[in-house]
């Protein structure tokens, strides 16, 4: 069963929800990386939290994306 918005629910309010969507849009084609940012913003933007074990991966992935934006 595939639901939709839940007024109430942490990640089915926006910007969440829009960003975890998006980020199953890239998945399916293949941006891998790009999922993986949007899904750290996700997470920021709900107020979340990363586990210990994550962080690196969060860091590595904010710095790729500084540079990809700084490149262009």
């Amino acid at each position: 069963m595939v639901n939709t918005k839940k007024k109430n629910a942490m990640f089915g309010r926006y910007p969440s929800c829009d960003l975890l969507n998006n980020a199953l849009r890239f998945i399916k084609a293949g941006k891998i990386d790009t999922a993986c940012f949007e899904i750290i913003v996700a997470i920021h933007k709900a107020g979340g939290y990363f586990h210990e074990d994550i962080v690196p991966f969060v860091e590595e992935m904010q710095e790729k994306w500084q540079e990809r934006n700084n490149n262009d």
